[in-house]
Formats: structure tokens, sequence, C-alpha cells
């Protein structure tokens, strides 16, 4: 069985980036039809040890038992709450060119928790087409949105040119998280939470690590 003591502190980062990959292996596992798994398994599927999915869990207030292990079901419940994916998040991607345009057709949206409610930009000539199902709006239609209907993130794939420019204005809405896709980081320090995808920067890491082979 499995012992459930939720602990409401912050998590450490380090942490916090691991579980969404706890989340899918748990999945993977409950497609196949698996109800009980080890920290062993765990550990294998992250690439780190059993006693640190032992203390990630116990973090979380999920603690397993010896010889059983963990209720495959029950860790992605705990897991799913820690990351808030029980209440349905707002999302709203700024900037339809190639990189919005391809994350209207993602399919993580409804099946994490997270509802897509638009699509914007603030070049004319993108204004008014339809790119996976929504028309594009211009970004200055945001505020026109009362609070309870604006979304709780937006995903930034603007020009790094228009990057700042359109984050001070989604911080100036309440919009409260971004998910940042320009080439550029943005200064919205205090304002916002924000987390950088820089794709260029992994392929970077990645040559790296292949010349040191």
């Amino acid at each position: 069985m499995v012992e459930n003591t939720m602990n409401k502190t912050a998590l450490p980062r380090e942490m916090l980036v691991r579980l969404p990959k706890y989340l899918r292996y748990l999945r993977e596992f409950a497609l196949h039809n698996k109800t009980k798994v080890s920290s062993g398994e765990l550990a294998e599927k992250l690439g780190i040890t059993a006693s640190q999915v032992r203390r990630d869990l116990g973090q979380i207030g999920v603690n397993g038992h010896n010889g059983f292990g963990y209720i495959v079901s029950d860790v992605h419940r705990h897991i799913a709450e820690q990351l808030g994916l029980y209440s349905v998040q707002r999302v709203a991607i700024l900037g339809a060119g190639n990189i919005g345009h391809a994350l209207t057709s993602h399919r993580m949206f409804q099946s994490r928790g997270f509802e897509l409610v638009g699509v914007y930009d603030h070049d004319p000539s993108l204004v008014g087409t339809v790119i996976g199902g929504f028309t594009v709006q211009d970004i200055s239609s945001l505020a026109a949105l009362p609070p309870e209907k604006r979304p709780a993130i937006a995903i930034l794939a603007v020009s790094s040119e228009s990057a700042n420019k359109v984050a001070r204005y989604v911080a100036s809405l309440g919009i409260r998280g971004i998910l940042n896709f320009c080439y550029t980081d943005i200064d919205v320090a205090g304002q916002v939470l924000v987390e950088n995808i820089h794709i260029d920067d992994s392929l970077m890491m990645l040559s790296y690590q292949l010349n040191q082979l």
C-alpha cells in the first residue's frame, strides 16, 4: 500500500524537473496494465538511483512498502496533484509562425490538463488566418478578455525582437506564467514565472558531449 502525507512545501527545482518524467513513465506502465512498480524500476527509467526515487516520492508524501513497492495509479495521482494538473490551466499561444503552428497540433494540452484557448499574433498578415482550428487574433485583443477568461499561461513563439515587449504586455494583463520559445531570454523578473525552451542550447550541449566520446 501507499501512505500519503501530502507535503505542500516548495519542491527543489531538480526534483520538480523529474516529476513530469515520473508521470510519463507511470502512464506508460498503466497503458501496459502494470499496477505496481518498484523504486528500482522507476530508477532505471529515469536514470537515477532507487534511493533517489524514494526520496523524491517521500518528499511529496508518497511512501511505498518493502516487498510491495508503489501502486502506479496512486503515485500518478499524487504527482499530478503536486503539478496542479487536476485544475485545468488555460493556455494561449502568442505567435502564429512555424513554432506556434506546430504547437497548436500538439496533443499534450487536453491530455495533460491544459486548455488551449486561442492563438494570437501582431502580424496583420497572420491575424484572421486559421491554424489548428483556431482563428488567429491580434495580441492586443487579449486585453479585452475579462480577467476570468484570460489564460494563466502564455506560450511565446514571437520574434526575438518583440519578445520582451510581448512578455511585458502579458505581465500587465496578470497572466502568471510564460513558456518562452523565443531565441532570447525575456526580462520580466518578479512579475511572471518563466520557463525558457532553447532548442539550440540543447543541441550545443549534445555537440559538446559527442566531442567527448
